[in-house]
């Protein structure tokens, strides 16, 4: 799988010291799971609408890769910081684990382009939904690396945007 059990534990840590960072700012006591949950499957929403040549039966558009990797960043941070949270699913590596199984079926099954986005905004679970998205990322030749820079790039702008009351 794209992403390591040590990359995703760093993610999840840093994504958690933004969180913490977050409702120190804005003086809450915490954003329940489901609120994370709508953000991620927003986000996963997004990172396939830049795939619409992969889906969309009436168009030929190529994927557009730059910006999927950047959504994917976005769609990361939001499972990253729910995983730090949700200890009832074994946090962090309990949810490593999970996304595996599914990106492992997804692999199995030698799941094409078009069932993937299916799977990505269709999924049960989000943790189903990040699977696909590993498996489509992986399909695009995205690197470990790259998510974990274009997941760097968008902490910072979003510590930007915080400074800016965006």
């Amino acid at each position: 799988m794209i992403l390591t059990l040590n990359t995703w534990l760093l993610l999840c840590e840093k994504q958690a010291q933004f969180d913490r960072h977050v409702l120190d700012q804005y003086k809450l006591t915490g954003v329940p799971i489901w609120e994370r949950t709508t953000a991620y499957r927003v986000e996963a929403a997004e990172c396939i609408n830049e795939l619409k040549g992969a889906w969309k039966w009436w168009t030929v558009k190529e994927p557009q890769r730059k910006q999927f990797v950047e959504e994917l960043a976005d769609a990361l941070k939001f499972i990253a910081g729910i995983a730090s949270i949700d200890l009832v699913s074994g946090g962090p590596i309990g949810y490593h684990a999970m996304i595996h199984r599914a990106y492992t079926h997804h692999s199995r099954k030698n799941d094409e382009m078009k069932r993937l986005c299916h799977a990505a905004v269709d999924a049960s679970t989000i943790r189903r939904s990040f699977g696909a998205l590993l498996m489509i990322a992986e399909h695009l030749n995205v690197s470990e690396l790259e998510i974990v820079e274009a997941f760097d790039a968008k902490t910072e702008t979003n510590l930007e945007r915080i400074l800016t009351n965006y």
